[in-house]
């Protein structure tokens, strides 16, 4: 009996290797670009089914392009699999789990990504603590300003570091960016800093608009939140060690 059960986990082994083959295959072909590797990082076959989950990465010159997963039980393909009778969507369980491990990698990011950035970070709160509230804001972002209407209130509860993350569909966000802390730094109390926000959270605020080398410098900074993995807004980190 165990030397049965034994060739049957070995036929399934091999099965999801040849399964998984194909599909590395199959997304290089469709990428069309010689110098792109498919590596795969996890197959799982996919219960009460023939088909096996491939997860894999895109890679190109050593470095992960994009991360996805595809669905196939060696001859037919797809993108995207749901059970119907238990509902479960295995492709957004797969999009859930990869955002929690992006969202997981940067908070571990941020403490040192806050002490080394100091010059663009607002500090907001008196509370005495080594933790706060990390923020990434874009004076243009709707929710951003939907945030900012209660910060008293996140005030009384902790500290933040809020940090001004401008957004490339939001073509004045950077330069109000760069207002804003350009005014911030006279601001000597957190009532003041906030009004300096409010001033520019919304639309119609008059600007002074700063030289290229201002905006390209702060591009770089944008750029670097991107690549650490902030690309939404707000984007909100409680209880990071900042001290």
């Amino acid at each position: 009996m165990k030397k049965i059960i034994l060739a049957i986990s070995l036929i399934s082994a091999m099965n999801a290797s040849e399964i998984s083959d194909k599909v590395s295959s199959f997304i290089k072909d469709i990428v069309k670009d010689s110098s792109v590797d498919i590596e795969v990082t996890a197959v799982n076959k996919v219960a009460d089914s023939n088909f096996e989950m491939v997860e894999f990465n895109i890679v190109k010159d050593g470095n992960i392009l994009g991360s996805d997963v595809f669905f196939s039980d060696g001859v037919y393909g797809t993108t995207t699999l749901v059970n119907m009778k238990t509902k479960e969507d295995f492709k957004a369980d797969y999009m859930v789990k990869k955002e929690n491990e992006k969202r997981i990698a940067l908070e571990k990011k941020l403490s040192s990504y806050v002490k080394e950035n100091q010059d663009i970070v607002i500090d907001l709160g008196n509370h005495k603590s080594d933790v706060a509230t990390v923020v990434f804001s874009d004076p243009d972002c709707p929710w951003c300003r939907k945030h900012l209407e209660n910060i008293e209130a996140d005030l009384k509860k902790s500290n933040i570091k809020l940090i001004l993350s401008p957004l490339p569909m939001h073509e004045n966000a950077l330069s109000k960016s760069i207002n804003i802390l350009d005014e911030i730094k006279s601001a000597k109390t957190d009532a003041d800093k906030i009004k300096v926000l409010r001033k520019y959270f919304k639309d119609g605020v008059e600007y002074k608009e700063p030289n290229q080398s201002k905006k390209d410098a702060y591009n770089a900074k944008v750029k670097a939140m991107f690549e650490m993995g902030v690309n939404y807004t707000p984007a909100i980190f409680e209880n990071i060690k900042i001290k």
